[in-house]
């Protein structure tokens, strides 16, 4: 009777295994098709993109209380193994973070991130995954795995790539070896034609990075051809200061948030950036002759009284702002680097009469 309940046991844990492993590559494979049929602003493939920066993007587009995936940062980057893929099946890797520059940028996080297929061997194995850092020849992170484990495999690297920006010459590469704790004998390859080992690394730009820090770095490439598409003319701003004294106050019209949609294509900045398209950054719009401070109060009833330039109406202004998200395919560095940025203070949240 054992030996039946036995044998049952390991039929369900092989089907659930085996159902497991063809459910995986469908879901890999619907998407990779997904994707292949979708460009964005530059007219670049997105599965030439990192899927992990696209995946990423869209979570925090979505979820904007996401910051914790950031792990601090404001820049998320993604590179690939330099090395080619050995004969004798040795995992060696070589990643350029030269780009990475310590006097602009503080390196918050970095991670290796492995793939592993599901083994297609019955009984189970246990083992032990170790980086090894090739320049100290020494492990440098370690994970404990099953040989029937399924997915991305994480492995931290925040020393060793804070050093390989200080000092290039220590980036010698990485390898890893695998020691059997238990079962037996498991090949295991990471290097999958689908899901590619990859390093990821979290960065903070040590100044505030907004849009226009971002813009001045790619200055030759996003310019506007045509200058008048973001040029506004004094005469037109004057002719709009005159007009507001003629408006009536319409009490349901008070200062507050207005959503304003800003297509990049428009003003010539759709060459930069991959994703969004457009940034919904909203205006402040309303009137400011009932407000709650007995400054704006008072400052609106006694420009009425006068009736000239010396002192004007309050103004409907941002008072607070969110960050925004986007993809970027920066060339800054004379490199050509995809990147995720946590751009500040770039949609407006608040208004206030100032």
């Amino acid at each position: 009777m054992a030996s039946i309940n036995y044998k049952a046991n390991i039929c369900k844990l092989f089907a659930f295994n085996f159902i497991g492993f063809l459910l995986g590559h469908t879901i890999a494979n619907e998407k990779n098709e997904k994707s292949k049929s979708i460009t964005n602003n530059l007219g670049i493939y997105d599965e030439n993109i990192p899927q992990y920066l696209r995946e990423l993007y869209k979570r925090l587009s979505v979820f904007k209380t996401s910051e914790h995936l950031l792990h601090n940062g404001n820049v998320v980057r993604c590179y690939y193994n330099l090395k080619a893929e050995s004969e004798n099946g040795d995992h060696n890797y070589l990643f350029d973070v030269s780009d990475i520059i310590s006097f602009n940028e503080s390196l918050k996080r970095a991670e290796l991130r492995l793939f592993k297929n599901a083994s297609r061997k019955l009984l189970r194995s246990v083992l032990q995954v170790n980086i090894v850092n090739l320049f100290s020849n020494k492990t440098v992170s370690a994970n404990i795995i099953s040989s029937n484990s399924y997915g991305w495999q994480i492995y931290p690297l925040t020393e060793v790539v804070q050093n390989w920006i200080y000092n290039k010459n220590q980036n010698k590469g990485l390898t890893i070896s695998i020691q059997k704790l238990y079962g037996t004998n498991t090949f295991v390859n990471f290097n999958s034609e689908k899901h590619k080992p990859f390093l990821v690394t979290f960065t903070k730009e040590k100044r505030e990075l907004s849009l226009t820090s971002l813009l001045k770095k790619n200055i030759k490439i996003w310019e506007p051809r045509e200058k008048s598409a973001i040029i506004v003319s004094q005469t037109t701003i004057v002719a709009k200061r005159r007009r507001r004294r003629e408006i009536n106050y319409n009490y349901k019209n008070i200062c507050g948030v207005q959503q304003l949609i800003v297509p990049l294509k428009k003003v010539g900045w759709n060459n930069l950036f991959l994703f969004p398209d457009h940034f919904i950054i909203n205006q402040c719009k309303g009137q400011c002759y009932i407000k709650k401070t007995a400054h704006s109060i008072l400052q609106t009833l006694y420009a009425d009284v006068l009736k000239n330039h010396e002192v004007k109406h309050p103004c409907c202004a941002p008072s607070k702002l969110s960050p925004g998200t986007a993809l970027i395919y920066d060339r800054s560095s004379g490199k050509n680097v995809f990147k995720l940025v946590r751009l500040q203070n770039l949609t407006v949240t608040e208004c206030e009469c100032l």
